[in-house]
């Protein structure tokens, strides 16, 4: 068994500017991720099984995790896989939990497999999945253009720290 943390990310500006001829909107936004993290477990197995902590977390397509899945094993040949994830990151909150999942899962993917492939080409897979994913093969903060997928390395000039709340409705 591997276990990989899955981090989340906070956007400390979020700017959306005209929509696509694609359909997705023009965006400009910093990311940064923060330690608080789900853990995803990697399992060799007979057959491929996704499993989660969080019963309300759908484990079919609509999961990032199977399509990160399905997206790896596309281009690179690999044996069943049990990927079991810990949700410790709030649902819906913001917080780009499932695209984290996504990008730890393609990264432990490759690892497993031998690392086939470069991390430019996690990160192309990653924006097939998903506009956030990429982010989460960065250094951790980012400035964000296009639909999220074009990311530039950035620095804070000061270290952050605060409180997150997200209220049970």
């Amino acid at each position: 068994m591997h276990s990989y943390l899955s981090p989340a990310k906070l956007n400390l500006f979020f700017r959306v500017l005209h929509k696509r001829l694609d359909g997705y909107h023009e965006i400009v936004s910093l990311f940064q991720a923060i330690d608080l993290c789900d853990r995803l477990y990697f399992i060799p197995s007979r057959a491929d099984r996704i499993t989660c902590t969080d019963s309300t977390i759908p484990v079919d397509e609509k999961n990032l995790v199977v399509r990160a899945l399905a997206c790896f094993r596309a281009h690179f040949p690999m044996p069943a896989i049990s990927i079991h994830i810990e949700k410790k990151i709030p649902i819906q909150g913001g917080f780009g939990g499932g695209s984290g999942n996504a990008a730890t899962t393609l990264w432990a993917l490759n690892e497993l497999s031998g690392q086939p492939a470069t991390v430019e080409t996690l990160i192309a897979l990653g924006a097939s999945i998903g506009s956030d994913v990429p982010f989460f093969f960065s250094l951790g903060t980012a400035y964000c253009t296009g639909r999220g997928e074009i990311l530039e390395p950035f620095t804070l000039p000061s270290p952050l720290s605060g409180y997150l709340a997200k209220p049970h409705y």
